[in-house]
């Protein structure tokens, strides 16, 4: 039996470097500012300066929403996926069999247009959950490429969606 949870707060970058310190496993949506400052961890992000936190709408480039997922096998870890527009169509295929994956895409890329037009089509799509977010800027910063983060290399990728394999058992 799984004993997998998932737990989501607003923290400031002190607080978020420390759960990557600990080798949390986390998914991390925050302004690009905040994502180019983190270390290599266990983490996947999207670049975005909007939350819904205890108030209610929030906007922040101090702050980052953080889903930590709690209770995992650290015998079959989740495993941490970049994909381009050539290897997304194996997003479900790459899924675990009893599990489900989070995924990361950069709004307006290409990247983000392949998988909106063609994901239904992708093989095994339908068998594992997939969940996620489009990643986006700030309105005042219209003008930048939206950013996807692979903490495990530690980089943020305009071009490329991020996925993260969380198997149940």
């Amino acid at each position: 039996m799984s004993n997998i949870q998932i737990t989501s707060e607003l923290v400031d970058l002190e607080n978020l470097i420390e759960k990557i310190n600990q080798r949390e496993f986390l998914i991390i949506a925050a302004d690009e500012k905040i994502l180019k400052q983190l270390p290599s961890g266990n983490w996947i992000a999207g670049s975005i300066p909007y939350f819904m936190g205890s108030e209610g709408g929030e906007i922040s480039q101090e702050k980052a929403f953080v889903n930590t997922i709690e209770g995992v096998n650290l015998n079959n870890p989740p495993r941490i996926m970049p994909y381009d527009v050539n290897s997304i169509k194996n997003i479900a295929q790459d899924a675990p069999e009893n599990g489900f994956t989070i995924t990361i895409l950069p709004a307006g890329s290409d990247i983000h247009a392949e998988y909106a037009e063609n994901a239904p089509s992708y093989s095994n799509m339908f068998f594992s959950p997939i969940i996620g977010w489009v990643a986006g800027n700030h309105l005042d910063d219209a003008n930048t490429q939206a950013q996807v983060g692979f903490g495990t290399a530690n980089m943020l990728m305009p071009d490329k969606a991020i996925a993260m394999h969380v198997p149940l058992s």
